[in-house]
């Protein structure tokens, strides 16, 4: 996910896009209460929701990038992560 981060960290400096706006949209997307890290769908789409309407109304020229790169990339990721964890847990189970 850290180099998701990187990537939307140099989309948003290269399109110049102010840094605590950048570090806002950053936080919405990668941080401790982020989009990145919900724990379920309906988690996931409030934090998406909330984070898309900050972009809309602080920086719209960046809404096509984060809409159609960054957040199909998060959703993929969650969805791996919760597929291993639960091949693991699964696996863990069958050696007891």
């Amino acid at each position: 996910m850290i180099h998701c981060q990187d990537n939307v960290r140099d989309y948003l400096s290269k399109s110049g896009v102010a840094l605590d706006v950048c570090e806002k949209v950053l936080h919405l997307l990668f941080g401790a209460d982020s989009v990145a890290v919900s724990n379920c769908a309906a988690v996931f789409e409030d934090r998406r929701t909330a984070m898309l309407q900050c972009v809309r109304q602080c920086c719209p020229s960046i809404d096509n990038y984060i809409s159609s790169h960054t957040l199909p990339k998060i959703l993929i990721t969650e969805q791996l992560q919760d597929s291993l964890e639960g091949t693991m847990a699964w696996s863990t189970q069958m050696d007891e």
